[in-house]
């Protein structure tokens, strides 16, 4: 089995060969909300595609052909996966933006079995009643899971599939383990998701990390490991400065990431951020009335 495509370097190590050797297959998890690339590769290639079936999530009923897809492809389709991977490498290169090619999964389970289980952790129950849809799947989404559910959650959202792989933003591969996460009943049970209120109040937060993450991009600043703990961070300050809405969140972290928290101590700060309290402008528009823009060098020395 040769991989000659460059993106493969990274992300194709020798276990990733080695899951592709023992399972035969791999599965690739595919947002058609965010397009359906190498949908003409897919075709010519059908050969090596073993099945195709979408998660039939209600909220799709009136546009099936933007449910998610899982595809599965057989071991031998080195070329198509490369190309997968490619995809996958490229959307990673625009954070915040979403990505069409969202995992790469190994599981023993029959295609169909996948699909019902996966279909079911979208429709999301939470303990006081209420139902939302859980995009887990998107791995802006799936990236904060880990530290936001309990490792039994997280055994039961991946139950049945081994490895779940997506890339970061951050260029690395990702590999999520079921097994990290604790044993699951003797009987495993393939039932939808239930959380907290609590739980989903944290999960929504997701949304105020990726758009500052995405202003940060946009703005220029570089993206590399140290920034998604300087991340979290800021949004704890922003918090602490009893900023209501999350794009005032996410404008408010992204200068703390850029510029440091010093710059809150500064006067015309200080009268932006109140004025915002009191007003609920966006904070955004705030800044830039006073001539401070994001990443701009007056903002450094405001």
């Amino acid at each position: 089995m040769s991989f000659s495509a460059p993106v493969i370097a990274p992300y194709f190590d020798p276990s990733f060969q080695a899951h592709l050797e023992e399972y035969g297959h791999c599965d690739i998890l595919i947002d058609r909300m965010r397009g359906f690339p190498l949908r003409e590769e897919l075709e010519a290639l059908e050969d090596h595609v073993t099945e195709r079936l979408p998660l039939t999530d209600p909220l799709f009923m009136t546009m099936p052909d933007e449910a998610p897809l899982l595809v599965r492809l057989s071991g031998d389709a080195s070329s198509l996966i490369a190309s997968f991977l490619a995809q996958a490498a490229e959307e990673t290169q625009r954070p915040g933006q979403g990505q069409a090619i969202c995992a790469i999964l190994f599981s023993h389970l029959p295609c169909n079995k996948l699909v019902r289980h996966l279909t079911r952790q979208l429709d999301l129950r939470i303990k006081t009643g209420n139902r939302v849809f859980f995009r887990f799947f998107d791995p802006r989404v799936m990236h904060h899971l880990p530290r936001l559910l309990l490792p039994m959650e997280m055994a039961q959202l991946l139950n049945g599939i081994d490895y779940w792989c997506y890339l970061h933003w951050s260029d690395r591969r990702i590999v999520l383990k079921v097994q990290d996460y604790g044993p699951l009943p003797d009987k495993p049970a393939y039932v939808r998701m239930s959380l907290s209120s609590a739980q989903l109040e944290a999960l929504q937060e997701i949304e105020t990390f990726n758009l500052a993450l995405n202003l940060l991009w946009q703005g220029g600043y570089t993206l590399d490991e140290r920034t998604e703990p300087a991340l979290h961070a800021a949004l704890k300050i922003a918090y602490a400065y009893g900023l209501s809405t999350k794009e005032n969140r996410a404008t408010l972290a992204c200068h703390v990431v850029c510029l440091g928290e010093d710059i809150l101590r500064k006067p015309q700060w200080l009268r932006a951020l109140q004025l915002v309290r009191e007003r609920a402008f966006p904070l955004k528009d705030v800044l830039e009335a006073d001539g401070i823009a994001l990443l701009s060098p007056a903002a450094r020395h405001a």
